[in-house]
């Protein structure tokens, strides 16, 4: 049995999501799915399969690379992380990942620039999320 939760996007070729600080799993069996709806009724919406743990790593790097994206001018961006969106971009490597629901060990498909950029003071990882830990072995997301 697992548990799901799901967001929609109305925006099908560049979705992305209000998802806020996405909260720890407290269980392995919690997944989010996240939807883009198709551009008319009849296209098949776009389906990003993704475990709590992963998309609550992705929020939190994702939004603080955006804070401090090269660049932008100190103190232009500073909306918080109950504010932060993600994109399709960000999570490619999930989408239509039906299979990873019968995982038992379920590989990291985030990009793997993002390994190197949870080592990163300004970037990281949330508080008190697995990864801090130890970083996981098997992510060999797209380039």
């Amino acid at each position: 049995m697992i548990q799901v939760q799901v967001k929609t996007s109305s925006t099908w070729q560049r979705p992305s999501w209000l998802l806020g600080a996405v909260q720890l799993s407290e269980q392995r069996n919690e997944w989010f799915v996240l939807v883009a709806l198709g551009a008319t009724e009849r296209d098949r919406p776009r389906c990003f399969v993704i475990p709590r743990d992963h998309l609550a790593a992705a929020v939190w790097m994702g939004h603080n690379a955006w804070l401090h994206e090269p660049g932008v001018r100190p103190g232009r961006r500073n909306t918080p992380i109950e504010r932060a969106r993600t994109g399709a971009d960000m999570l490619a490597g999930y989408e239509e990942r039906w299979d990873l629901l019968g995982m038992k060990i379920i590989p990291v498909l985030l990009e793997s620039k993002w390994r190197e950029r949870a080592a990163e003071d300004a970037i990281g990882l949330p508080p008190e999320h697995p990864w801090r830990i130890a970083l996981p072995k098997r992510w060999p997301g797209p380039k």
